[in-house]
């Protein structure tokens, strides 16, 4: 990004994450002249940066249970293991995030055939949420689970 100010822009659009705001991230994404330097892993590349709070774009969108946005970074190979540094001692996972704030719909797509979550991530959002549908949904996932996730690969 040019400066923080367009980093805090980018990141209020997907706070927000009305139409106006997707579209322009969407575009931001789609212009981006690193997305081709960078593997789809590296915390350099847009998709995986984090703000001046430590929170990455997909971290941002799970918080707020923006499916559309959440689609939209997993598209552009944002790095769905990479940790947000939530305060100086305490990392969080999106799917911790998403379990926390009872974010259904999220949960059943990050527990999906496409995600790798070991036990101990699985165990830690089931930890962290009181929603029983989402309990439901982590207990089952984790008696299959492995107990440590491979490295991310994209697609």
């Amino acid at each position: 990004m040019r400066d923080a100010r367009d980093e805090a822009h980018f990141f209020r659009a997907i706070d927000r994450g009305n139409v106006y705001d997707f579209n322009y991230v969407k575009d931001r994404l789609e212009k981006d002249p690193k997305k081709f330097i960078y593997s789809n892993d590296d915390k350099a590349r847009l998709t995986n940066k984090q703000d001046s709070r430590g929170y990455t774009p997909l971290y941002v969108a799970c918080k707020n249970g923006n499916m559309k946005m959440v689609k939209l970074f997993l598209s552009y190979q944002a790095n769905p293991y990479q940790y947000s540094e939530v305060s100086k001692k305490e990392k969080e996972s999106i799917l911790y995030v998403s379990a926390r704030w009872g974010h259904v719909d999220l949960i059943e797509l990050l527990t999906g055939p496409d995600f790798a979550w070991s036990k101990k991530e699985l165990n830690e959002a089931y930890k962290t949420t009181s929603n029983k549908q989402i309990k439901e949904i982590l207990k089952k996932k984790m008696s299959t689970a492995a107990s440590k996730r491979s490295s991310f690969v994209s697609k």
